[in-house]
């Protein structure tokens, strides 16, 4: 139960369903990966990017982000576009609009 709390968490400091309108969010997926908390997710409209996760670390209350770039079909190529660490709860939005160059709210 805790674990879909923190999902849920991350979902609203990125914007809520502000987000999941402006960049086209889809595919939300959440779960725990070496005792942390992730969510994940696909986004359109960015040349950079397509790909989201966000892994928050229980020990230092930040975030992990990482930004790749999934081919489509047959091959599904995965390229790491870019890695933030220790990303504090309010900087979230700002970092995916710099690194996508979409914005997350109006």
């Amino acid at each position: 139960m805790e674990t879909k709390q923190i999902a849920e968490t991350i979902y609203k400091q990125l914007g809520g369903n502000r987000f999941k309108a402006m960049v086209g969010a889809y595919n939300f997926i959440f779960g725990t990966e070496a005792d942390n908390v992730f969510l994940d997710c696909r986004f359109k409209g960015s040349k950079k990017a397509n790909h989201l996760q966000v892994i928050y670390v229980y020990g230092t209350d930040t975030y992990h982000m990482v930004f790749k770039k999934i081919g489509n079909a047959p091959k599904y190529k995965i390229v790491e576009v870019a890695k933030f660490d220790d990303v504090y709860c309010d900087d979230l939005q700002s970092i995916f609009e710099d690194t996508t160059g979409l914005y997350t709210h109006m």
